[in-house]
């Protein structure tokens, strides 16, 4: 789990943009779009919809927004951990 996918996630999400997540994160719109596609290779789910020109949360991104806090705290210890809440996320997708 790569905390600047999930950075890039979070903004994605708040900003309602990928362009604008883009600025604000200081990368270009397909920069942020490979770590969002990133973080959703690494959970095998995808996070976002993308069909419309809007950010919609598909059922797993839904179920990731309240989760953050944990990834970060977790992800910035050894990957073991990572995979552990990596694990707990995609069990609470099935």
């Amino acid at each position: 789990m790569d905390a600047n996918s999930l950075k890039a996630f979070l903004t994605i999400v708040d900003q309602e943009s990928f362009s604008e997540a883009a600025e604000l994160l200081h990368l270009t719109q397909p920069a942020i779009s490979k770590r969002l596609a990133a973080l959703e290779n690494q959970l095998g789910t995808k996070l976002i919809d993308r069909s419309n020109r809007q950010v919609r949360l598909t059922d797993a991104g839904a179920r990731l927004l309240p989760m953050p806090g944990e990834f970060w705290m977790k992800c910035t210890m050894p990957d073991r951990r990572c995979q552990i809440v990596r694990d707990r996320f995609q069990d609470s997708c099935r």
